[in-house]
């Protein structure tokens, strides 16, 4: 439970808790179980829609859509962290990084919502799984950028120009993983 109040604080940019999290020993453990939620329960939630449950949800289409977002996030969050490494010598905080905005992604566990409510019957969970995975991709962002210039003390357009790579990177990943495992497809949610 403490993970989760933690998660919560750095959603609200708390300093204190960001440089706690960024070190703690544990940290990345809980972060992947965190940012692991959103997707497990949503193919879950997914598959209680399909007549044919589980074997439907394993089609390409239906169960990538879920992980690929997830797979790419964790590909921008590395890119984010080499490219303030490289190019603004912000050292090596790769795991740091990881750690705070795995936690930071709980925020992603607000997609499931949209499942859960097709679930239900009431709307279909495509475009609000969209919106919602954006609102909590920005959330994300803001605390990367204030990680960034709180925490590695960049400055405030190093972690700009920082952020935009990321931003970059989420893209392009997502494209060449939905182009792989998926095929044409797949489309990238922004």
């Amino acid at each position: 439970m403490n993970q989760i109040k933690d998660a919560v604080a750095i959603l609200r940019l708390d300093k204190e808790k960001i440089a706690s999290v960024a070190t703690r020993s544990d940290a990345t453990k809980w972060g992947i179980i965190i940012l692991a939620v959103a997707p497990l329960f949503n193919v879950l939630l997914s598959s209680l829609v399909f007549s044919s449950g589980y074997s439907e949800i394993f089609r390409q289409v239906v169960l990538w859509k879920m992980l690929i977002p997830s797979m790419a996030l964790v590909g921008s969050i590395f890119a984010m962290s080499f490219v303030a490494e490289r190019f603004f010598k912000a050292g090596n905080f790769h795991i740091q990084f990881f750690n705070v905005l795995a936690y930071a992604s709980i925020v992603l566990w607000l997609s499931s919502i949209s499942f859960l409510l097709d679930f239900i019957g009431l709307i279909y969970a495509g475009r609000l799984f969209d919106l919602l995975w954006s609102v909590g991709l920005i959330a994300i962002l803001v605390v990367a950028y204030t990680f960034l210039v709180h925490y590695k003390h960049l400055a405030q357009k190093d972690a700009a120009l920082t952020i935009v790579g990321g931003v970059l990177a989420y893209f392009l990943l997502q494209q060449i993983l939905g182009n792989v495992l998926v095929g044409r497809n797949y489309y990238t949610i922004f």
